[in-house]
């Protein structure tokens, strides 16, 4: 496996960056099954959306609290299971799964609450109105 920093100026290695020099291909980072496997690995794409998974929702109900999702429940609202409570309202978050497209590859990605409000420009209480 190549290493990533691999033929960097030195001036980069010394801590000065450039927005180009750590850049990857979409095939490099999906052909590396390993990548994350000791810590997470996070990469900046520049690549389009070509298609929102329709059989999933865009949304979820999340805990007030901790933002995990919480279970509707009969009669008493929501629970949290990481919490461990029940209340009576939720927060909605984007969690969108798309696959996205370059020249140099494809891939499944999951984009969550901040992330998705950028690229489809409402929140998810908004997109939840509009259905």
């Amino acid at each position: 496996m190549a290493n990533i920093g691999m033929g960097l100026s030195p001036s980069t290695r010394t801590g000065a960056r450039s927005m180009y020099t750590d850049r990857v291909s979409l095939s490099y980072i999906t052909g590396n099954p390993s990548l994350g496997d000791e810590k997470p690995a996070f990469f900046s794409i520049k690549a389009f959306v070509s298609l929102i998974r329709p059989e999933q929702a865009m949304w979820y109900c999340a805990c007030k609290t901790c933002n995990n999702k919480v279970i509707e429940t009969l009669g008493s609202g929501y629970w949290c299971e990481g919490c461990q409570k029940n209340d009576g309202e939720c927060n909605l978050r984007h969690i969108m799964v798309s696959k996205i497209s370059h020249t140099r590859g494809e891939a499944w990605v999951s984009a969550f609450n901040e992330e998705a409000e950028k690229i489809i420009g409402c929140s998810a209480e908004e997109l939840d109105k509009l259905k």
